[in-house]
């Protein structure tokens, strides 16, 4: 496995794999790797000659200064997971890969305004930036996100169709711990008391979905919220019900083709975003 810092380096190798006909696989990521991160790995592996990762915490997507502080950061560690993946080429690069930002004015348009658009003012922004970036350098035929991320997912999906792009995106879908609980980086700022209290965000999105047809969807989010807030420190920043293409707010189920419900909980200081198919 080769590991690059200089974007000019990076350039060179990519390259050289484009001039031999290599397809290109790749997993951007902030680092801090869990399973989560090492099945988009793996899914690569199996889909492309090529697995490319990215490791970097992008400062423009943090809204909250000392979010950004907190984040964790094990490089050796992500590196041995993604080496036993068998990651072929990981990029880290330092914050000179941001210099340009601020002459980026893509308008992200409705996903800005919404759930997590709404919360993390500029987050969409800065995660469109890096993304884009990262996709002019590695020049992958195919990009791995996890579904937990859905809204950004919507976002780079249409980020990519924007700008004409040629790369094609691949959902994958969220990987849970046993009782649950979405995988995340964040969970490592967790005790295990609070995993257990965690958990009840997905019990909760199950309960939405299992009464789906039997309750309004205002009904449904409002007992999540009283179900949430039960939890000692846990508080709910936000639960919607939203269809699976637009996100737009559903409020009558039959006229959607597909739901999906997403929410934004914090534990403490720590924020955790989980979403469901509902069907």
């Amino acid at each position: 496995m080769i590991t690059c810092t200089q974007r000019v380096l990076m350039e060179q190798h990519i390259a050289q794999l484009k001039n031999e006909g290599k397809k290109i696989g790749f997993v951007p990521t902030m680092g801090a790797l869990h399973d989560g991160h090492i099945s988009l790995v793996e899914r690569a592996r199996r889909e492309n000659d090529i697995v490319v990762a990215s490791i970097y915490v992008n400062p423009l997507q943090f809204n909250n200064p000392d979010d950004l502080k907190k984040y964790p950061r094990v490089p050796e560690k992500d590196l041995q997971l993604l080496q036993d993946a068998c990651c072929d080429l990981v990029f880290m690069p330092d914050d000179a890969i941001i210099g340009d930002s601020k002459g980026f004015n893509y308008n992200i348009g409705y996903f800005d305004t919404i759930m997590e658009g709404f919360h993390r003012p500029g987050h969409f922004k800065g995660v469109a930036f890096i993304v884009k970036t990262f996709f002019e350098i590695v020049q992958p035929n195919k990009a791995y996100f996890g579904e937990k991320d859905y809204q950004q997912l919507a976002v780079i999906k249409k980020m990519v169709k924007d700008f004409g792009l040629p790369v094609s995106i691949i959902p994958c879908p969220t990987v849970r711990e046993p009782n649950g609980l979405a995988m995340s980086s964040r969970n490592a700022r967790l005790t295990e008391d609070e995993k257990q209290s965690a958990a009840g965000i997905f019990e909760g999105l199950n309960y939405i979905k299992n009464n789906i047809f039997s309750q309004k969807p205002e009904v449904l989010k409002e007992w999540f919220v009283k179900n949430i807030q039960n939890h000692p420190g846990m508080q709910v920043e936000y639960i919607e019900l939203c269809d699976s293409e637009n996100l737009t707010p559903v409020t009558e189920v039959k006229e959607s083709a597909s739901v999906v419900a997403c929410t934004a909980v914090y534990l403490r200081n720590v924020r955790l975003i989980d979403n469901l198919k509902i069907f």
